[in-house]
This record gives structure tokens, C-alpha cells and sequence, in this order.
């Protein structure tokens, strides 16, 4: 069932994503705007966090795919290697964001709002590099 709600998602944000960057942009835009709405009704916050980092994780997948669609082969290799890269980055930055957020002491490790605060945090670092990519895609279209 996960699998299947993942691929919708992906289906619906490759079917809505425009090819103008500010589309894109604005799909950004979106999604934390939707994150913080939902943050603001305050009740399930966790879900509302974790929600975003699936939706921000799921973004960056479709604007890499469609990045990599228009490059040449060795342009392809030079991307891959790049996010290979990121991806060290990225899973030091969560380790040290857990770091940091555990050793600050006003939350508890493993209790939803320590969960809630990290997912919010990681999905705008994932967020950070999609903007990136949009960023490149948009280069690449010219």
C-alpha cells in the first residue's frame, strides 16, 4: 500500500510539474506552505512533517530523472556522480542535525515532536538540492 501511494505521487507531481521554472518553483512553494498549514492545525504535526520529507524525497527523484533525460551520456555519468556526492552530504547533514537536536536538550530522542523537527529539517535540505536540479534542468532547457 506505501508502494502504491508513492507511485501516485510521484505520478501526480511528474503530471503537475510545468516546464516553466517558476512552476516549479511554485510547486516548492507548495508543499511547504501545505506542510506549514498543516503544522498550524496542530494535530498530527508529525505526520504533517513527515508527509513533507516523502513529498520533497519523491520531488527530488522526478527533477533528477527529468534533469538526466536531457543530458548527454557523459553529462549523465558527471550528474550521477555529483548527486553520489550530495547523498554523503546529505546523510552527514541528518547526522549531524540529530546531533545537534538531541544534544540541545529541549527535546527527547524518539518522542514525535524530536521525530517532527528532524523530518521538517530534512525535508528542507532535500528541498535545497531539488532547487538545484530545477536550477540546472532550467540551464539545460535553454
Amino acid at each position: 500500500m506505501k508502494k502504491m501511494k508513492r507511485i501516485v505521487l510521484l505520478t501526480l507531481l511528474t503530471t503537475c510539474f510545468g516546464n516553466a521554472f517558476s512552476q516549479n518553483l511554485q510547486t516548492i512553494d507548495s508543499l511547504q506552505k501545505s506542510c506549514q498549514s498543516c503544522l498550524d492545525e496542530g494535530r498530527y504535526m508529525y505526520g504533517c512533517t513527515a508527509k513533507y520529507y516523502e513529498q520533497s524525497d519523491s520531488l527530488l527523484n522526478v527533477v533528477y530523472n527529468r534533469l538526466r533525460a536531457k543530458l548527454t551520456f557523459e553529462e549523465k555519468e558527471e550528474l550521477k556522480n555529483e548527486q553520489l556526492a550530495w547523498l554523503k552530504k546529505r546523510d552527514q547533514y541528518f547526522k549531524n542535525e540529530f546531533q545537534k537536536l538531541k544534544s540541545e536538550g529541549d527535546w527527547e530522542e524518539g518522542t514525535v515532536n524530536f521525530d517532527m523537527i528532524l523530518q521538517k529539517i530534512n525535508g528542507d535540505f532535500v528541498m535545497e538540492q531539488v532547487t538545484y536540479l530545477m536550477k540546472k534542468t532550467e540551464f539545460k532547457s535553454q
